[in-house]
């Protein structure tokens, strides 16, 4: 399974139920990578627009598959089925009260790319794998 969440620079995911933060070229850039993206209904009021193909589920990381995308907002998750890891690093230090429950020392960097988005002039897109 492959996650995609956006964090800040301490794996921030939200702050008081709200994610900390949301930018339309990261929204983009994520329907290019997947066109088929699992969720919950807090990510799909935000997703709704650009997935067709969102699968919509409390439960969504419970029925994805091997190769699926799964986005991770406000879940914590269990690190034992994730193969890959996409991160969008607002490249801040945020508020947060809620945060993504990974042990990144299990996968190594394979990708970087920092880039302009609507909300932050700079966003660190990293990818990882499992070892």
């Amino acid at each position: 399974m492959k996650i995609i969440a956006c964090v800040d620079e301490n794996l921030g995911l939200m702050f008081h139920h709200r994610r900390q933060s949301q930018d339309r070229i990261v929204r983009e850039r994520i329907k290019t990578i997947t066109k088929k993206l699992y969720m919950n209904q807090y990510s799909y009021q935000l997703y709704q627009d650009l997935f067709d193909e969102a699968i919509v589920d409390e439960k969504f990381m419970d029925i994805a598959k091997d190769n699926d995308y799964c986005l991770i907002e406000n879940v914590s998750i269990d690190c034992k089925d994730i193969d890959e890891v996409i991160l969008f690093y607002w490249n801040r230090e945020y508020p947060a009260d809620f945060y993504l429950n990974i042990d990144l020392n299990q996968f190594v960097i394979v990708s970087q790319e920092e880039f302009a988005g609507s909300s932050h002039d700079l966003i660190t897109q990293v990818i990882y794998r499992k070892e």
